[in-house]
């Protein structure tokens, strides 16, 4: 992948997580950082690479969520008609409690085999199933709230 396209895919996870334009772009940077020695070709990040920079970014929104507290409230930038459920979506994912959003969007939204993010989460896949399918859940409950689901 790319180096350009690795930091772009890096933000949009840290954004989805967070909802927020400046948080996102430090965890993206910090996460970024954190994992950056492990590069070995200068304009190139091979899968591996990119798998363990999203868990780093899932292990900082984690450890900030614990900080701040499960109830901050994320603001979004207001959309274009064309783009409500993209934002409605969005907005409901930011209502999941931390770790079913990681859950949520490591494996829904990139794809990722849930057994990869055991180390970072100290939780067992059982229960991992679980979060996911409770979170799926509390997502399809609220987008039928607001009509996008009937």
């Amino acid at each position: 992948m790319d180096i350009e396209v690795f930091f772009k895919k890096v933000y949009s996870i840290a954004f989805r997580l967070v909802g927020e334009e400046k948080i996102a772009s430090e965890m993206a940077t910090y996460a970024i950082e954190r994992t950056s020695k492990m590069l070995k070709k200068k304009n190139h990040v091979n899968s591996n690479m990119f798998k363990i920079t999203v868990i780093e970014v899932c292990k900082i929104f984690l450890d900030e969520s614990t900080v701040r507290g499960k109830d901050v409230k994320y603001h979004l930038h207001k959309y274009k008609e064309h783009e409500l459920e993209l934002k409605q979506l969005q907005e409901a994912i930011l209502t999941l409690e931390p770790l079913r959003r990681v859950i949520l969007i490591w494996r829904d939204m990139l794809g990722f085999k849930l057994g990869e993010i055991i180390p970072a989460l100290n939780r067992s896949e059982k229960d991992m199933h679980c979060e996911l399918a409770s979170a799926r859940m509390q997502i399809k409950e609220q987008l039928n709230v607001v009509g996008i689901l009937n």
